[in-house]
């Protein structure tokens, strides 16, 4: 009787070949050097936008955006006229744990982004970024918290403390990984499963406040911080192997990530754009909170006198990063009713128009006409490489959510600030020190490899991240749902797949928004990521 066929799939948020290869040159990751020689890679090419939530949605689903209804971390709820964070029932199309689970396949997911709250599956599931927190009541089954995590005190999803010392930085983000690998190797021991999923966050952070030390051609770039990043790495490779050795021989290994990685160069900050144009206006707390700023920059005694007294207020309390005591969610500042457009992207801008339908194409081409003189291809200050409407941006819209006007998309090295504080519209960022500072971001070109005895060994084969579903639905013999963007990567398997296909609905779960405790904890998160 053959053994059933199982699939182990390892998430590496962000990474990329750019510098993949190096670290296997200088055998910084043997492990993946192996992989790389005996399987199949290649570019997994992200969507548009290349961020985390409507990246890792699209690897769950095989769709894209336009069909997931995920654009970026936030969504508008017109109806109550309010923003606030996706989370996984916002997801339109049913996801691979989900159609993996109905075909009778068991599955255990751990640390994906946008798996808040878990769905009723066959198997595990430990949520990643975007859950407010780990609980009995945000994992599933409930059991699970008490027996793998809550004895474990160093399990975070991010680890979010500030540190000055790059080794430091280092070391925490290696022990996050590490204490995920621990509950993650005991659940593959402890349950039979068909899919397991493991997500590996901290190469994220890392790549986006040590991308200095990864790139030999960037201002601050130094060998001392290379050592230690590659430290980080080294750890990320001896994962993969651990991984791969509890999960046995003929299991089919996929690595994937959902971006790429590239040098910063410059910050588009959106809403400071609309607000100094008119079209969009902060609530009245927000407008106090500018106009104290303004006031202690005017005044140097009077921020001298505020600086005193937040020092007082923060004794006793945990120290935190700048930022992060000074950032509102986004639905805190502006106010929605009264603006007329507003965005909520990061790698690409979404705009929304508030304003009658008969009124929005007229605004729709005054702000694209004003955003691209200003900032587009040939001005002084190309920062937005076009603008489309949203049906012009994404392809094969389904009629759910609230969907933005217009997207901008942004040359590479460049993406939206959307808290609109300040009075700059560009920034560029502060190369002239090296450690821990923001000099990373996103782009379109992640990682794709596949590894097993039923995989060619040695070629080359480029994907996007929506082929990843179907892929892994078409091995394990379940039909494929027609809906799906993404297409079977046939071409890295020894024999023919024997695929089929089906016409399965595109339920939509019950809509589950998060409370203004758990909206604030996911806020902290993303704004150490450096998304706000």
């Amino acid at each position: 009787m053959a053994a059933s066929k199982k699939v182990l799939i390892i998430g590496m948020d962000g990474f990329t070949w750019d510098i993949g290869k190096n670290l296997m040159a200088k055998g910084v990751m043997p492990n993946l050097a192996r992989l790389v020689e005996q399987g199949c890679h290649g570019i997994l090419r992200s969507v548009i936008p290349s961020e985390t939530a409507p990246a890792w949605s699209s690897f769950q689903t095989g769709c894209r955006p336009g069909k997931t209804g995920i654009f970026t971390f936030h969504r508008y709820d017109p109806a109550q006229k309010r923003l606030r964070f996706n989370n996984y029932t916002d997801i339109a199309v049913p996801t691979l744990w989900e159609l993996a689970s109905r075909a009778g396949k068991k599955v255990v997911a751990v640390n994906f982004p946008l798996t808040s709250p878990p769905p009723e599956i066959h198997g595990v599931m430990i949520p990643g970024l975007l859950c407010p927190g780990l609980s009995a009541q945000t994992v599933r089954p409930s059991g699970i918290y008490e027996k793998y995590i809550a004895c474990e005190r160093d399990y975070k999803i991010v680890d979010t403390a500030p540190y000055h010392s790059v080794p430091t930085f280092v070391d925490h983000q290696i022990l996050t990984e590490r204490t995920r690998l621990k509950v993650g190797l005991n659940l593959m021991k402890d349950f039979d499963w068909d899919i397991f999923g493991f997500e590996i966050q901290s190469s994220d952070r890392i790549q986006h406040y040590l991308w200095s030390a990864l790139d030999s051609d960037m201002p601050g770039y130094n060998q001392e911080d290379q050592k230690e990043v590659f430290r980080f790495y080294r750890s990320c490779d001896e994962i993969m192997g651990e991984l791969i050795k509890a999960a046995g021989s003929g299991v089919l290994t996929m690595l994937v990530s959902d971006h790429g990685f590239t040098s910063l160069k410059g910050v588009f900050n959106s809403n400071v754009w609309l607000k100094q144009n008119g079209y969009l206006n902060l609530l009245k707390k927000r407008q106090w909170i500018e106009t104290k700023n303004r006031l202690k920059q005017r005044i140097p005694l009077l921020r001298l006198l505020a600086r005193w007294y937040g020092s007082i207020k923060q004794l006793g309390k945990a120290r935190v990063e700048p930022e992060q005591e000074t950032l509102t969610h986004l639905s805190n500042m502006i106010d929605v009713e009264k603006s007329s457009a507003f965005s909520i992207g990061v790698i690409a801008g979404m705009l929304y128009l508030n304003v009658p339908g008969d009124q929005r194409s007229q605004l729709a081409q005054e702000i694209t006409r004003a955003l691209l003189d200003e900032y587009g291809p040939g001005s002084s200050c190309p920062v937005i490489a076009g603008i489309s409407k949203v049906n012009e941006a994404f392809s094969g819209m389904n009629a759910v959510g609230c969907f933005p006007d217009l997207v901008l998309e942004f040359y590479e090295g460049f993406f939206a600030y959307v808290l609109p504080i300040g009075s700059a519209i560009v920034t560029k960022p502060d190369t002239s020190k090296s450690g821990i500072n923001f000099l990373g971001t996103h782009s379109q070109r992640g990682v794709f490899l596949a590894h097993g005895m039923a995989v060619k060994p040695g070629i080359r084969w480029d994907g996007e991240i929506v082929d990843i579903a179907p892929t892994v639905l078409g091995y394990l013999g379940i039909q494929i749902p027609r809906h799906m963007d993404g297409k079977v990567l046939e071409a890295v398997f020894r024999q023919p797949l024997g695929l089929s296909y089906s016409d399965i609905a595109a339920v939509r779960t019950k809509e589950s928004n998060y409370s203004a405790e758990e909206e604030s904890e996911i806020q902290k998160r993303l704004s150490d990521l450096g998304y706000l």
